[in-house]
Parts: structure tokens; C-alpha cells; sequence
């Protein structure tokens, strides 16, 4: 019935097997998907010599063995049907159904990419990224993909190339073993690293393998003589139990190497003794037998059965020492342990993933990894982002409400702020964990309660993208300042156009911005306003937009206003509208501002020196507005006062009279007479400024006191 032997003598046990756990079991369809894996790939080979049909064969097995629907099986049959042979999606599609076909489609490399003149990375993350976009329509296309690499990384020593090897292992070390690991696939992950690391480092490799092998032997009878001892004390408590001893393979332990910055004879847990149980209630039964009879290391024991990982592994991990030697004891339950070794296909079944909230909680990490990768259209961000980001260790955290949420290890309140609502993020003012004010760089730790405190007048602070732990939180942060800078740069472009309208006794119709733009290049009006504000229009082409205009708009029919004003406190400081450090403007100074090109205004004092090195087209009036502005302006004072006992507390208690901030105090000179103060302080205005200059020249310590320029 098949041209192979690999299917002839396993069909009947493939076919078993499914129609076990798929009641969808669909035999004509399975007969068909081998047929025509067959026919396409009958004359291709594999490195190794063998015919290219092992791979597919390979690839099915891993997936029946995973216990994964019919469907899934096929495709993995199919994988590389589109890609390596005439066989096009719109075939797949008429024999197989719409469904198969896509799951082929996503696992395809993109063909244009051999067209186009980019790097082979470039074409891996193009890759990569289809691949994963893929995956957030059907998980089913990842798991496919991972069966696919293990066969690839379990033959990779047929290929001749050197680098192609290296290659392709760095790659399934940084993604494909850690998404094995996301999926909860221990065995398959255990696989791909070791042989990857075993291509990368030989020599490392073998130093550690060799190194495990020698202490296992010397383990052995402590191994045997330890179980022995646990059983009796279990069965006296008639606890059924499971016993197990095995090896830590070579990467995990280079990891630990890494990790805690240790060389490999220090490293003594090179062996797990593992418990498998009836219940969940055996396993804390079990834990409190072993700590009552054995020596335990202090902080060495870890509850993932109430605080499962991400990937849903749960175990009890605890270190006992025995025999002078240290032992891992993982106690779990036969469900749990069926969740380690096959991951997610122990637990669910596609048809009902979307279903499942839990399920959907769990891969959050996913949608994350493809929110960003849509998000950002980088080639070169998306493999490195992917490994470095997306497969940290994470955290639980719980909201007020008791909403669970999963994070990165060493998130911060932002990050989890984020996390719930953009605009929750937006408008964080502060944060309680477990019920404390916490700083907002506050790293967090499973277990904790969040709550975020909201203020709609706070500006959230450009510093947090120093602290925040995930990728997509600080595009959050960087998209949320790029927005309000532009606004801001909008808002003084139709400031500027207003202001040169009533020079130029222009009336501000609906109409007048509509005109303005027709005169330009630009599509958008919100486009010019940003333009003339950043200042990359200069005043000649501004006066060149309104020449037209003069003639046509109608005219005041009072006389123009001759001193028109751009109010700058209308403005963040640092933005649109930034106050000169050489004269620091504060509110109630007469001032005047200059278009710096791609800043926007510079607010000086008019009797600032700096105004000279200005052209006059570049100037523009400005003033603080009517209003209360109720903002403090950053100013600093230079105080010279006699080296007296008492002296620099007279000064201060002038401040702290009229409650008034000092940010800085620091000596600019002494001598044995004098000493020379420069003090920034925090005030409302230029009058309030005025008033404490006179009242400290009132004082007798005081020799001279004056106002001065920010710069140092």
C-alpha cells in the first residue's frame, strides 16, 4: 500500500494510536496525507542518504507520541510539501481541507525572500517572524515546527558544513529549545539543547559529560541506599509511590555554571531524585516525611505546584543532604508528571484551547511575542528580542480584585501597570505592593499584590524606560512621548501661524489653514503645524504661505494688534517650548523666544547677552499669559556671606519662611573671609524672587546676593 517501509511496517501501529485518543480519527485522509508526502519527496534525500521520506515519517511519530489530533498529524506529514515540491497551498487545500492547508502554509519559508537582496539573518527573522504570527492563529503550527527541528537537530551531524551547523544550533539554543521549554516539552527541550550545545562547545561538553558520568557512578549505591530509606519511611504512612534517580544533562548544568558564577567541581547536585504520587495531597504528605527525617538546605526548596510555571509545570523541588553528599528531591503528582514530559498535549486538546481562560493565561507570553513582533516591523529586532525577552523566567502577581497576571522575572509596578490597560500605564502615578508605597522601580516577586495609583494630572516620566523589564511596556513608554511631542509641536505650529496672521492683519477663518496648506507640500494640516513648530519652515517661507493670503482674506476692520504674543506657559517646559539655561526665564520676566530649527521656541529673558548671536527673522513675542500658572520655575541665586557661625542657617531659614525648595546648594568659592553660594531653588515668580533677594540683602552675614543664569 506504501512505496516506503517506514510506513508499511508503523501504520497499523500510527493508526491504532490515533483512533485510541481521536474520536475525529479520519483513516482515508491519514492514508492520503502518506501517500502524498511520498509521491512529492521520492526522489530527495537527506544528508545523511536517506530517502527525504524519514524526516516526515520522523515528524509524525513525535506528534502521534504527543497523543496530538489527526489533523496536526498530517500536517506534520506535509510540512515541507509547499516548500521543497510542486505542491502549491491551493492543492493542499482541495484534498486536504482549508485547515491543513494553513497549518502547511504557516510552517513554509517565505520564497520571496531568495529574490531579494538581504542577509541570511534578515531572511531568518522574516522567517522567524511568519512563523510565529502563524502561531498565534494555531499553536498547533509551533509544535509542528519544534517536532520538525528535533529531527533536523537529532541528524544535524551528517552536514558537512562546519558553520551550517553552528549555525543552526545557535539558533535552536536561543529559540526552539527555550519555545520547547514555554510548551512544556522537557524531553524535547532537553534534546535540542544538549545537541546544540554539544555542536557549539565539544570540548565543554564533553568536560561536563564526563564529569557527570564519574559522580553518577560514585552516586549509585548512596542513589539506591537513599530510596530504600524513603520508601520505608513512606510506606509507613501507606503513601503509594513512584521512585526514580536520573542524570542533569551537560547544558543544564553549563547553566548553572553560569548562573551562579561557580566552576563545575562546585557543582553537587548533578543528579535528581524523583517521587511520583497518587494526588496533590500525597505530595505535601511526602515533603513533610522528607524534611522530618533528612537534613533539607535552607532556601533550596521551591512550591511550583501552587505557583506553577508559566509553562504549567508543577513539582515540589527541595535539596537534602545524605551521606554528606547533596541530593534534588522533585515530588510530583502522575498527573503533574505527565504535564512535564509531554507539556501541553497532556492537558488539552486544540479544539477546546480557546475555550480554556487558563490555557489562554498561560501563553499570554505568546501573544506578547507576536503583539511585538506585528508591532515592530524590525528584521534584526525580531530573533534577538524574541530570545532575549520573550523566554525569561516569570513571576505571578495578583491585582486588588485577585486577577492573576504573568510577568517577566525582576518586573517592575510600571510594567505591570502596562500590562492591565495602556491607559493604566499612562496615568500611574505610584504604586502599594501588598499593601506599602513601594518607588515604581520596585521589583516585584511572585505572590505580591498590586495595586497602581492613579492621578489624570501626572506626566508619566521618560526614566522609566531605564527600569522596566518588558520589550513592549518600553515602546508603550517611547510611543506615549513621541505622541505628546508631536501634539505639542502641532499645537505652537498653529500658535506661530496665528501669531503671524495678526501681524499681518489676516482675519482667522475657518478657511485660513485650509489656504496656508494648499500653498504647501503637505497633505495633512496637523503635518504643517508640526513642521512650522519644530521649526524646519523658516520665517521666509512662512511670510512666502501668507503673500497670497493678504490680498485675499478680508482685512480687521480695526486697526492690527502691533504686539501680538505667543503665550509659552501654555507649553511643557523641555518640549515644544524650552526655557534657555543661559538666562533661566522665569514667569513674570519680560521675554522673548527664538525658533531654534528641529526644537521649536527657546523662551530667553530680553535682556539676555545671547540674543545678538540671533537672527531678527528668527524672533517671536512672547509672554507668561494672564493666569495663575501655578508652576514653580527653576532659578538659581549666587549669595556671598561672611564666614560666620550661624550664617548659612540665616539663609536657609529665610527658605524655609516662605516655603521655598532648595534642589541644590553647592560652594563656588571661599576664602577666609567669604564664602560664595550657588543655590537652585524652585519658585512662583519673578516678583516672589525680588522680594527674597531684598530680605536676605537685609541680613548683616550677607555681603552681596544675585540673581543668576542656570549654567554652570
Amino acid at each position: 500500500m506504501f512505496q516506503s517501509s517506514y510506513f508499511s511496517e508503523n501504520f497499523s501501529d500510527f493508526k491504532s494510536a490515533l483512533q485510541s485518543y481521536d474520536k475525529n480519527f479520519n483513516e482515508k485522509l491519514f492514508i492520503k496525507a502518506i501517500e502524498v508526502a511520498e509521491t512529492s519527496h521520492k526522489d530527495q534525500f537527506r544528508a545523511s542518504g536517506d530517502p527525504y521520506i524519514v524526516h516526515p515519517y520522523e515528524v509524525c511519530k513525535s506528534l502521534i507520541e504527543l497523543k496530538l489530533d489527526t489533523e496536526t498529524v498530517i500536517t506534520g506529514l506535509l510540512h515541507d510539501v509547499i516548500e521543497d515540491t510542486e505542491y502549491s497551498k491551493e492543492q493542499l487545500n482541495e484534498i486536504f481541507g482549508k485547515s491543513i492547508a494553513s497549518l502547511v502554509d504557516g510552517l513554509t519559508k517565505i520564497d520571496f525572500l531568495e529574490e531579494k537582496k538581504i542577509t541570511r539573518s534578515e531572511k531568518e527573522a522574516e522567517n522567524f517572524r511568519k512563523l510565529l504570527i502563524s502561531t498565534a492563529k494555531d499553536i498547533r503550527v509551533l509544535i509542528i515546527k519544534l517536532a520538525d527541528r528535533l529531527h533536523n537537530i537529532k541528524t544535524i551531524h551528517f552536514f558537512k558544513d562546519v558553520e551550517k551547523r553552528k549555525r543552526v544550533s545557535n539558533e535552536t539554543l536561543l529559540i526552539y529549545a527555550p519555545l520547547a521549554e514555554r510548551l512544556g516539552f522537557e524531553n524535547w527541550k532537553s534534546i535540542l539543547e544538549n545537541i546544540s550545545f554539544k555542536n557549539l562547545h565539544p570540548d565543554i561538553y564533553n568536560r561536563i559529560n564526563d564529569k557527570i558520568d564519574n559522580t553518577f557512578k560514585n552516586l549509585e549505591s548512596s542513589f539506591r541506599e537513599l530510596e530504600n530509606i524513603i520508601n520505608s519511611f513512606i510506606f509507613k504512612e501507606n503513601i503509594q509511590v513512584e521512585i526514580h534517580y536520573r542524570k542533569k544533562a551537560p547544558y543544564s548544568i553549563w547553566k548553572k555554571i553560569n548562573k551562579r558564577n561557580s566552576d563545575l567541581n562546585s557543582i553537587s547536585d548533578i543528579a535528581a531524585v524523583r517521587i511520583i504520587t497518587k494526588s496533590t495531597r500525597d505530595c505535601y504528605k511526602v515533603l513533610g516525611i522528607i524534611h522530618r527525617n533528612f537534613s533539607a538546605k535552607v532556601g533550596r526548596t521551591k512550591d511550583y505546584i501552587s505557583n506553577p510555571k508559566p509553562n504549567g509545570y508543577r513539582s515540589i523541588h527541595t535539596d537534602i543532604i545524605f551521606n554528606n553528599k547533596v541530593f534534588e528531591i522533585q515530588i510530583r503528582s502522575r498527573a503533574m508528571h505527565m504535564i512535564a514530559e509531554n507539556g501541553i498535549a497532556a492537558h488539552w486538546r486544540y479544539k477546546y484551547l480557546n475555550k480554556d481562560q487558563n490555557d489562554q493565561n498561560m501563553y499570554a507570553w505568546l501573544r506578547d511575542a507576536v503583539n511585538y513582533v506585528e508591532e515592530k516591523n524590525e528584521r534584526h529586532l525580531i530573533l534577538n528580542k524574541t530570545s532575549q525577552q520573550f523566554f525569561d523566567e516569570q513571576i505571578y502577581v495578583f491585582s486588588p480584585k485577585g486577577e492573576l497576571y504573568t510577568l517577566p522575572v525582576d518586573s517592575t509596578p510600571v510594567d505591570f501597570a502596562y500590562t492591565i490597560h495602556t491607559d493604566i500605564g499612562d496615568r500611574c502615578s505610584g504604586a502599594k505592593v501588598n499593601g506599602q508605597d513601594v518607588p515604581l522601580k520596585t521589583k516585584l516577586s511572585s505572590g505580591d499584590q498590586v495595586e497602581i495609583v492613579l492621578n489624570d494630572k501626572t506626566t508619566i516620566s521618560p526614566l522609566w524606560i531605564r527600569f522596566v523589564k518588558k520589550e513592549k511596556v518600553r515602546e508603550k513608554i517611547r510611543h506615549f512621548f513621541r505622541s505628546k511631542r508631536r501634539r505639542e509641536f502641532e499645537k505652537l505650529g498653529k500658535d506661530i501661524l496665528k501669531y503671524l496672521a495678526k501681524l499681518k492683519n489676516i482675519n482667522e477663518t475657518d478657511n485660513l489653514y485650509t489656504k496656508i496648506l494648499s500653498h504647501t507640500d503637505f497633505k495633512y494640516q496637523n503635518k504643517l503645524f508640526e513642521n512650522v513648530g519644530r521649526g524646519f519652515l523658516s520665517r521666509k517661507d512662512l511670510n512666502d504661505l501668507f503673500k497670497d493670503l493678504e490680498n485675499s482674506f478680508v482685512k480687521k476692520l480695526f486697526a492690527k494688534d502691533p504686539n501680538p504674543r505667543i503665550n509659552v506657559s501654555k507649553y511643557e517646559n523641555g518640549i515644544a517650548v524650552n526655557y534657555a539655561t543661559c538666562c533661566s526665564p522665569i514667569n513674570g520676566d519680560n521675554i522673548i523666544s527664538v525658533m531654534s530649527y528641529g526644537r521649536g521656541l527657546v523662551v530667553h529673558n530680553t535682556i539676555c547677552d545671547s540674543l545678538g548671536y540671533y537672527h531678527k527673522d528668527n524672533f517671536y513675542r512672547s509672554n507668561w499669559g494672564n493666569g495663575n500658572l501655578n508652576k514653580d520655575f527653576s532659578t538659581r541665586i549666587e549669595i556671598i556671606i561672611k564666614n560666620q557661625p550661624g550664617a548659612l542657617f540665616s539663609i536657609t531659614s529665610i527658605f524655609d519662611k516662605h516655603h521655598i525648595n532648595i534642589e541644590n546648594i553647592r560652594i563656588a568659592e571661599r576664602s577666609k573671609k567669604n564664602y560664595t553660594f550657588l543655590i537652585d531653588i524652585k519658585i512662583e515668580d519673578s516678583e516672589k524672587l525680588k522680594f527674597l533677594l531684598a530680605e536676605m540683602k537685609t541680613l548683616s552675614q550677607v555681603e552681596k546676593v544675585k540673581r543668576q543664569s542656570l549654567t554652570y
